[in-house]
């Protein structure tokens, strides 16, 4: 019976290559992590910077939007004018296709 030989050396070696290379990957992955926390520091930094908007007259502008959204953007109005054109649209192809495709196969 021949005797099998195995290529531990080489599998080792191919093994090391693989952790190195996934070692380089954790790197370069970590530093690439290093600069976006740094990008978040800094623009962390400058949103303490800016003046924040009274917390007084955030609510007021907020029910004076819905206000005005409710009195002058009619949802309702604009959907049911959506409905009657698809409807209508409807009709139309109906009424222009219907007939042929009603009618009688012609041989």
């Amino acid at each position: 019976m021949a005797k099998s030989v195995y290529p531990l050396k080489e599998i080792v070696e191919v093994k090391q290559r693989r952790v190195e290379d996934a070692e380089k990957v954790v790197i370069a992955k970590k530093l690439a992590l290093e600069k976006e926390e740094q990008k978040l520091a800094e623009r962390e930094a400058e949103r303490e910077h800016l003046d924040p908007e009274p917390v007084g007259q955030q609510p007021a502008r907020i029910a004076a939007a819905r206000v005005a959204h409710a009195l002058f953007w009619p949802g309702e109005a604009l959907l049911h004018l959506s409905a009657a054109a698809w409807i209508a649209a409807f009709l139309g192809f109906a009424l222009l296709f219907g007939p042929f495709i009603l009618s009688p196969r012609l041989k």
